[in-house]
């Protein structure tokens, strides 16, 4: 494990060492952390512009989801660090929408608390299943926090906010796959 460590800091290192790769990501934290609260339906759309999610925005947009965003009460559940909240939202599209909102949905929550929320895709629910040696399906969105927070900490990345692993995951996939593999 000590080795799998001095290896996953080795590409965090790598990863923060490039200039301006996280200016987009820290743009729109900044914007959140300037319109936090969601009980205006033009700020969460404006959010949710800023996420740039292609055309799962857009369709947040035309299905007119930031009032039942406002309706939620997400708020009290960020300052709460409620992981329930990504459920919520991803809930509000439908069951045949969910799977694909909930990666909108972890981002969303990720923006207003970046080092709390863990953003879900399958590419880091794939490495994150590998280590566990669990199968951690899309629906227990709670449980793969949970598992991610604790291999966050496990593997020192505590200085890392949930979009920099994303993209950290999304470079070195295959590479953090072998480690995953080989920790289980």
């Amino acid at each position: 494990m000590a080795s799998h460590k001095v290896r996953f800091k080795h590409l965090v290192d790598r990863v923060k060492g490039v200039s301006g790769y996280f200016v987009n990501d820290e743009r729109l934290i900044s914007f959140v952390k300037f319109y936090p609260e969601n009980v205006d339906p033009d700020v969460i759309n404006s959010k949710v512009s800023s996420l740039r999610t292609g055309n799962i925005g857009e369709e947040f947009k035309k299905m007119n989801l930031s009032f039942s965003i406002m309706q939620i009460q997400l708020d009290p559940m960020f300052v709460a660090g409620d992981f329930l909240a990504v459920t919520k939202i991803a809930d509000i599209s439908g069951e045949s929408k969910r799977l694909r909102f909930l990666e909108f949905a972890s981002r969303y929550c990720a923006a207003h608390k970046p080092n709390v929320f863990p953003i879900w895709n399958g590419r880091s629910e794939r490495i994150i299943s590998h280590f566990w040696g669990r199968n951690i399906t899309p629906g227990h969105y709670v449980q793969y926090a949970r598992y991610f927070t604790d291999f966050k900490k496990i593997f020192g990345m505590q200085e890392l906010n949930f979009f920099e692993i994303d993209k950290l995951f999304w470079i070195h996939q295959k590479e953090l796959e072998r480690i995953s593999f080989a920790s289980s």
